[in-house]
């Protein structure tokens, strides 16, 4: 007699995969901030050559972020998979060689909009060494944080990209 185990929903699989590798990139905007400030206290004030480049290296970051920040929704307009509003049969169906590559896919997406958001916040940290102020991690951190938010896993994402890849619903 065979135990059965029962899996998740492959919706509710992937989502929790995305949570994982979601925290593990906001734990790291955690020990970016930790070194800018390490070498914040390491040195007072800013090197000599930093002090001249800082007003153009504050306005090249900026322009950096901006970029960074109008880059995502395209890619994730261009990148995502297919969506439909999900009904039950469709979330609870097993999963298919065609919902595992379009939950892939979306992985692929949601990792790579996580990655420009860290990349914001890599701006500020290098900025932060250029100049010895701190101050500027924490201001790109946040910009980062608020595309972290704005593009967190969400089960109702994956759920619309499994009932697009599943079989057609009869009406």
């Amino acid at each position: 007699m065979a135990i059965g185990i029962e899996r998740p929903a492959p919706a509710a699989a992937s989502t929790r995969t995305s949570w994982i590798v979601y925290g593990v990139l906001l734990a790291s905007l955690l020990i970016y901030g930790r070194i800018a400030f390490q070498v914040a206290a390491a040195e007072a004030g800013p090197s000599p050559s930093a002090a001249d480049l800082q007003p153009m290296l504050i306005g090249l970051v900026i322009v950096s972020v901006l970029i960074t920040v109008a880059v995502i929704p395209l890619v994730r307009r261009f990148a995502l998979p297919p969506r439909r509003p999900p009904s039950p049969e469709a979330v609870a169906a097993p999963s298919t060689p065609a919902t595992d590559a379009a939950l892939r896919r979306l992985f692929t997406v949601q990792v790579t909009s996580w990655a420009f958001a860290e990349a914001i916040a890599i701006y500020g940290l290098i900025l932060s060494f250029l100049s010895h102020e701190p101050a500027y991690y924490l201001y790109f951190t946040l910009g980062a944080l608020l595309n972290f938010a704005l593009y967190r896993p969400r089960r109702s994402l994956a759920e619309a990209v499994v009932a697009a890849a599943g079989p057609e619903r009869s009406p």
